[in-house]
């Protein structure tokens, strides 16, 4: 795999030898040009506390001690063609990691082994897209990609691209339909392929996704966006997933987004609203459970003009998941599953749920712990409240977040559904046309819920800072 990846990087490097390079990533506007090169390189200093633990540590040999610092990056090259009309393609490489995870010496000694990595550090570089694409097919209104590829869903709420992090791409098939004023899509994407060297007893090992989407433009600047999605898999990803889902995401959003001065001549209100049902089965056949959940998200927000070029917008929102309901003893109330189970949601898009991702850690620690598991079966509610200011150069944005359970968590004789608080201020700079730079604190605030089921109730802290440069 790391000689696969390093000859198609060697064809992208001389590519971009003999070609000009392009800023823009879109295929088609090169003009006589068949090929174009675009890439990013982004640097970033991480600082936590207590993110883990919720308890301050007295020094730094205590027990409590979780605070530390990273430096994560992330090192992307792609190659862009455009073949004939209507024939495209696309290949992109990715190299993710953080300082110190690579040891300096690269060689282990003099000729003939200079060449041979020290160390046993696995490798990060990795085939981030690649695909094919065919539009318009035929002269009609249909088009496809075939192969690895990013696909987000309207806010990010169940599909996204964890642009914050090292990417989310998907394996496989998509097709979709341009009208006029609407547009269709169609998926299948093969997320986990198990069944690869299985001789027998194998069934269906895989993790699929497949699901259908629609797109209408009702008015000025206000979108539609209906979606079916079905999730199965037959492997064990998460407890809570029981080692075997089968169901259905049925949902709508509508929107009128505002993105630049100009919007505001229609109108300084900005809004949305998303409700999302899920129904299906989970849990291995001889005890399958039904599965009912429902979230809901949306906000509105207020606009005005701000400085030369500048906006500045006012808001308050809010994201709410249904739970499974308790019995006195501190059990689901019933055989059914009623806890909203997310998909590939962007949790950093749209300050989703606060710029500490502290749901991160807790949904990926809870296969391995069943306190997190009974802890975020009870759902979550997230009331939210921010300003933000939109410049040429600069960007502000400063929220504050009520966090609470949906349903009632109990340890012992003690309930509480106060999750806590969390306040987030992130600062963008655009350097440039292509670099920017921004800086972020994001301080949790853990309520009574919290210190109830983990013991600890100090904040819990994340500053960072980053470049990023786009070319």
């Amino acid at each position: 795999m790391r000689r696969t990846v390093y000859g198609i990087a060697l064809v992208l490097v001389l590519w971009a030898g003999r070609m000009p390079v392009v800023a823009s990533s879109t295929e088609g506007e090169e003009g006589d040009k068949k090929f174009h090169i675009t890439g990013e390189v982004r640097a970033r200093w991480e600082y936590f506390e207590n993110l883990t633990d919720f308890t301050d540590n007295a020094d730094s040999a205590d027990i409590d001690d979780d605070t530390y610092d990273i430096w994560p990056y992330r090192v992307r090259i792609a190659a862009h063609g455009q073949f004939s009309e209507g024939v495209s393609a696309m290949i992109e490489l990715q190299n993710f990691g953080v300082f110190g995870d690579e040891t300096p010496f690269k060689s282990s000694g003099y000729p003939p082994f200079q060449s041979f990595e020290a160390g046993s550090d696995p490798d990060d570089t990795n085939l981030y897209q690649g695909y094919l694409q065919l539009s318009e097919i035929g002269g009609s209104s249909t088009n496809a990609r075939i192969g690895r590829q990013e696909h987000t869903l309207g806010n990010e709420l169940h599909m996204g691209d964890s642009d914050f992090y090292n990417g989310l791409s998907y394996d496989g098939v998509r097709l979709w339909w341009d009208f006029e004023s609407w547009e269709l899509d169609g998926f299948y994407y093969n997320m986990s392929e198990n069944n690869e060297g299985c001789l027998s007893f194998c069934g269906s090992d895989n993790v699929d996704f497949f699901g259908v989407t629609a797109n209408f433009m009702a008015g000025e600047n206000i979108e539609i966006e209906p979606y079916v999605l079905n999730f199965r898999s037959q492997t064990p990803i998460d407890a809570t997933f029981q080692d075997k889902a089968n169901f259905f995401t049925f949902g709508g959003r509508a929107t009128r987004a505002i993105d630049s001065r100009e919007d505001l001549e229609d109108g300084r209100w900005d809004w949305n609203a998303e409700i999302a049902l899920q129904d299906g089965d989970i849990g291995p056949s001889f005890a399958e459970s039904s599965h009912s959940a429902w979230l809901a998200e949306g906000w509105l927000g207020y606009n005005w003009a701000c400085g030369d070029n500048g906006r500045s917008r006012v808001y308050a929102g809010l994201l709410m998941s249904s739970g499974d309901p308790e019995d006195a003893g501190g059990l689901p109330d019933d055989g059914d599953h009623e806890n909203f189970l997310f998909l590939f949601t962007d949790f950093h898009s749209n300050n989703r749920l606060g710029d500490s991702d502290l749901e991160e850690i807790f949904f990926s620690a809870a296969a391995a712990d069943a306190a997190f598991v009974a802890f975020f079966s009870s759902g979550v509610t997230d009331y939210n409240f921010g300003y933000e200011y939109v410049g040429e150069r600069h960007g502000l944005l400063a929220a504050y977040h009520l966090f609470s359970l949906t349903e009632e968590n109990c340890v012992g004789l003690t309930c509480d559904d106060d999750l806590g608080q969390e306040l987030d201020i992130r600062y963008t700079y655009a350097y440039s046309s292509q670099l920017g730079f921004e800086v972020g604190v994001a301080d949790f605030m853990p309520g009574d819920a919290v210190l109830n089921t983990f013991g600890g109730d100090d904040d819990a802290l994340r500053i960072w800072g980053q470049a990023r440069l786009r070319f």
